[in-house]
């Protein structure tokens, strides 16, 4: 049903973007190690600001259709809703007040939202967690034999961390964050060093294979 996927030729299309996605993540991992919390509040206002973005590209979407596409007032007024969430999350945490934590350590009203966003984002993940791997366990039967193994494991360690989650919110999630920076920094590596290679021998190879197809022509 599915091809064979030549990732070497995906990379090597797409150089440019691979390498910069590549830099990108090896900057985010290292951030998530060395500053897990400061990083993830960053991410988690970036996120925010995207899915502003997402819904004033639905409003522009609707005031400029483009030629044969069709004005959607669905996507309008979900843009608009987007959007006014997205302000007001934004004002509210600049205008909050200031948390005290004890005598020595004040946070500002917006560095205390971030916190409370983060703690939402973690509780919303242990659940989700916890309910998508608890019907994984009860589904396992609709999986082939060899992969019931691998599927009950992740099941299982996918329940674990989303009730740790929700137990021990500040450790577990500062725990996944550094276990995430970590796969980001070793997956920026592997894709810059291939993507350099490529770019040095990807050149040479296509002309091979162009020189060979006139040859047989």
């Amino acid at each position: 049903m599915f091809g064979k996927v030549d990732f070497s030729s995906v990379i090597r299309r797409n150089r440019i973007p691979v390498l910069v996605g590549s830099i990108l993540a090896i900057i985010v991992g290292a951030l998530c190690i060395v500053m897990p919390w400061t990083s993830a509040g960053f991410l988690v206002w970036i996120a925010i600001l995207l899915i502003g973005v997402l819904g004033l590209l639905g409003i522009i979407k609707f005031i400029f259709p483009g030629k044969g596409n069709l004005r959607s007032p669905l996507a309008l007024v979900t843009g608009i809703l987007v959007c006014l969430c997205v302000v007001a999350i934004f004002l509210a945490a600049y205008f909050a007040n200031d948390v005290i934590i004890d005598k020595d350590v004040t946070l500002s009203g917006f560095e205390g939202a971030t916190l409370r966003i983060l703690f939402f984002a973690e509780i919303l993940f242990g659940v989700f967690s916890i309910v998508e791997n608890i019907f994984s366990l009860c589904s396992v039967g609709a999986f082939h034999p060899e992969e019931r193994g691998w599927v009950i494991g992740k099941s299982i360690l996918g329940i674990v961390v989303g009730t740790l989650m929700l137990i021990f919110p500040s450790i577990a999630f500062t725990v996944g964050i550094i276990i995430g920076g970590a796969y980001l920094l070793i997956m920026g590596i592997v894709l810059l060093v291939v993507t350099i290679k490529l770019w040095k021998y990807g050149g040479k190879k296509e002309e091979v294979k162009e020189t060979d197809v006139k040859d047989i022509k």
